[in-house]
């Protein structure tokens, strides 16, 4: 009888054990769940995030053409001075002109 008592509490303790890794499963389940779902919310920020870098990826091809279009198109400052000096002389050539004689 004595062997009978020892298995039915073994039985209970099982039983207990069993509930107890079933409820710490539960838990984790619920846990992973959660974690899922809030993957998800960060994979959609991360598509918005790559979404405008595409967009100012873009923006930025459109500044680099502009600017190398500007560049090519700008006066250097020795030009400048050269350009300055003939305005200048063409000035000073048409005050003479219009005095006259």
């Amino acid at each position: 009888m004595v062997k009978r008592v020892e298995k039915s509490k073994n039985i209970l303790g099982r039983k207990t054990t069993r509930d107890e890794f079933t409820v710490v499963l539960e838990d984790l389940r619920s846990q992973f769940q959660a974690f899922g779902e809030n993957l998800g919310s960060v994979h959609q920020k991360l598509d918005l995030h790559t979404s405008e870098l595409d967009e100012i990826r873009t923006d930025m091809e459109h500044v680099r053409a502009e600017l190398a279009v500007i560049r090519h198109n700008q006066v250097t400052r020795d030009e400048f001075k050269l350009l300055e000096t003939r305005v200048t002389k063409l000035e000073r050539a048409n005050r003479l002109l219009r005095k006259g004689p």
